[in-house]
Order: structure tokens, then sequence, then C-alpha cells
């Protein structure tokens, strides 16, 4: 008897396989994506953010992507912590999303980015 996951490669598409492939294709897709970020690369992030860095500053400077930090701090809950922790130790908006020294700055902290994906969901909801 064949692997479900395998079944899908031979051409079956009944729900089993379909949901074998993909849970084979997250888990292929989070090994490359944590081995593409060591843990040395994790700790400079880190503290670059803490330093007053933009995530998406620290990782240009670090040659990764925005989105590779957001995508690994959604698999890995231990960073997605660390970096909750990180943006709020930098936090400069007390909560409005926008940072006091510069108003057209978006800070990176929970809070904010709690508020600005409310506002965007509300948008939305008015302009379908």
């Amino acid at each position: 008897m064949l692997k479900d996951a395998t079944r899908y490669r031979y051409g079956n598409r009944d729900d089993a396989a379909r949901c074998a492939h993909v849970d084979e294709e997250n888990a292929r897709r989070r090994e490359l994506l944590a081995a593409a970020h060591p843990a040395w690369l994790r700790r400079a992030l880190l503290e670059a953010i803490r330093d007053g860095v933009s995530p998406r500053e620290a990782a240009e400077r670090l040659r990764t992507s925005f989105q590779a930090i957001y995508a690994l701090a959604r698999i890995d809950p231990e960073w997605g912590r660390e970096l909750d922790e990180a943006t709020s130790a930098a936090c400069t908006c007390e909560g409005t999303g926008w940072k006091r020294q510069e108003p057209r700055k978006r800070c990176h902290c929970p809070i904010a980015r709690a508020y600005r994906a409310e506002e965007s969901r509300r948008e939305r909801a008015q302009n379908p």
C-alpha cells in the first residue's frame, strides 16, 4: 500500500492524497526556510531590531527578505515571540502604529501591527 503523498504523485487526487501532499510540501518549505535562517542570522536580526533598525532594513542588511522574517515567525513560535519582544523593545509609537520621531514611518511592534490589521479589515468591509 502506498502512502497518501505518494499516491498524489501518481495522480490520485482524493482528499487524503491532497491533504498528505499539502502537509508534505508545507514541511519541506518550513525546513528550507529554517535552513536559510540559521541561529547567527536570527540573533543578528534581533540585535539590529532592538537597536532601532526596522525589520525591513535589518533584513536587507543581512540579505534576507522582510517577508521571510515574518513567515519564519508564523512557523516557529519561539522565533515569533523573540521577534515580538525585539520590536516591542524598540517601540516608540505608543499604540498608534506610527513612530513619534518620524511620523511617516510605521512602527513594527505587535500592538501597531494589530492596529493596522484591524484598520485594513475595516477598510475592506466598507469597500467590498
